[in-house]
């Protein structure tokens, strides 16, 4: 590679997860001289194997050593892991003395001093529904024939792609901790897709949290995109970008489930349709796609809220790159949704099984609860909590929710939600211990009858009872088919 202002340069990697290393592979073959601190021997061991003596290792143990450390060292910048908070003495310590960037905005700037400067960056961030817009959207572009890929917070590294620079659009999604240390990135379109108070225990509050999110638009070449029902993104836009920056208004494109005015991507019956990239925006409304053709993500006829929010979002980011309606439409076709996203795993003596693992917090909880017909849900809720409150979740999912089952070390956050805003919803604790999700699917299978659903949206990281949210899903999806072979009535599989 040619020589770039990392060649040479003194630079700190502070932790050492799939980003992490991949940012400490990338700045060594750039020629710089890194050095790897993570507190955590496990994943200084992983980055040893694979890394090799290409950088240097921090071998001081826990995060105030290390912070110690990194800080007396001298980089000239460090590259700081969307795993390590603030408040973490790894974070705190060096920045004084250097700037603190993230691996988003090493990619950005590696893809500026490389030269592949027209590969096109469409962004992606929100509280719930970021892969599947990242995913759909992806498909969309390779569909077409663009030389594009998913990465960020989904898929490959971004600096991994960005070093190559052998594509021409990138489908990013990006979570709040990787936009926190991210400053010059230029957008070619991006979506706020949605916000609920999330990740308080890494951000220090709601109004940082938000604060992080936004800066999705900062930057943006050719289109802003804002759900019309999302009030926060919305609000956010208009003041902060359209009036105090002067964001022309014009690159502002709404995305809306119902009939769209001008400027807008929407739904007419049941079409999908663009008026904000056509050439007769105020005629003429161009056909995406339809109902139909989502209908094998849904299995239903008509799209549950959250998927039709997050197809308007992925097509309009493809319609901002260029992207024909028709390319848009196989695309949607073309697309599977990724494990552990609203996937029905089946139905079983007339009771249906849907695995939401990635339902991580109240947002994605509440849109899992949505298109569930009034006390039809069993569900199962709890874990680790990320510092969230769950009255206003309960108060408002309270008319879908026949009886619920609570899984988690902590249930106080729950319990005391449901005592106050549940008032008659039966609540389950199912204790820690050996075959928990086997106790668990026992227990809400007691509770449903033909024609209910049992619903796992933990509304909660996995991390107390389980490695991950996969890992949780995936027993869900066993246990539930295990118990339905055994069950009478037979089986009928889900998608």
């Amino acid at each position: 590679m040619k020589d770039t202002q990392f060649s040479g340069a003194s630079i700190g990697v502070l932790g050492l997860g799939k980003s992490g290393r991949a940012a400490a592979d990338v700045l060594a073959a750039l020629g710089a001289h890194v050095t790897c601190y993570d507190a955590n021997p496990d994943a200084l061991q992983q980055a040893r194997e694979e890394l090799g003596d290409r950088v240097d290792y921090c071998a001081a143990t826990g995060e105030q050593l290390q912070g110690e450390a990194a800080a007396a060292k001298g980089h000239k910048l460090f590259i700081v892991s969307p795993g390590i908070a603030p408040h973490n003495p790894l974070y705190r310590l060096p920045e004084a003395s250097a700037p603190m960037w993230s691996e988003v905005e090493l990619a950005w700037q590696i893809q500026e001093a490389i030269g592949n400067r027209n590969c096109k960056w469409l962004c992606i961030t929100g509280t719930n529904g970021k892969t599947t817009t990242t995913g759909m959207l992806a498909q969309m572009l390779i569909t077409g024939g663009v030389v594009a890929t998913a990465v960020g917070n989904y898929g490959t590294p971004i600096v991994q792609v960005a070093a190559e620079g052998a594509v021409d659009a990138l489908a990013v999604e990006l979570s709040s901790a990787q936009l926190h240390s991210t400053y010059s990135l230029k957008p070619w379109a991006s979506v706020w897709l949605n916000f609920a108070p999330d990740h308080i225990d890494w951000h220090g509050s709601a109004d940082e949290y938000a604060w992080d999110k936004s800066k999705v638009y900062c930057g943006v070449q050719r289109a802003a995109l804002y759900p019309a029902t999302e009030e926060l993104p919305t609000k956010v836009l208009s003041k902060r970008f359209v009036q105090e920056q002067g964001f022309p208004v014009e690159k502002c494109i709404g995305l809306t489930p119902g009939i769209p005015t001008p400027g807008f991507l929407g739904v007419i019956e049941d079409v999908i349709v663009d008026r904000a990239f056509g050439e007769n925006n105020e005629t003429q409304a161009l056909e995406l796609a339809t109902f139909a053709d989502l209908e094998h993500l849904s299995g239903a006829k008509t799209p549950t809220s959250a998927l039709l929010a997050d197809t308007l979002a992925a097509a309009g980011l493809a319609r901002s790159y260029g992207l024909q309606p028709v390319w848009v439409r196989r695309g949607i076709r073309e697309f599977e949704l990724a494990n552990h996203r609203r996937a029905v795993v089946g139905t079983f003596g007339g009771v249906t099984y849907i695995d939401d693992s990635k339902a991580t917090n109240t947002h994605a909880a509440a849109a899992s609860l949505r298109d569930i017909a009034d006390k039809r849900a069993v569900w199962i809720v709890g874990g680790d909590a990320k510092g969230q409150d769950f009255h206003s979740l309960v108060q408002a999912v309270a008319p879908k929710v026949k009886a619920a089952v609570l899984i988690g070390l902590d249930p106080e956050p729950f319990e005391s939600a449901f005592a106050e805003n549940g008032a008659g919803i039966p609540v389950k604790r199912v204790a820690p211990g050996d075959n928990l999700m086997e106790r668990t699917l026992n227990e809400a299978r007691a509770l449903a009858v033909s024609g209910d659903t049992v619903l796992l949206a933990p509304a909660c990281a996995s991390w107390d009872q389980f490695n991950n949210y996969h890992e949780r899903g995936d027993q869900f999806a066993q246990v539930a088919r295990r118990l339905g072979e055994n069950q009478d009535g037979g089986e009928e599989q889900g998608s």
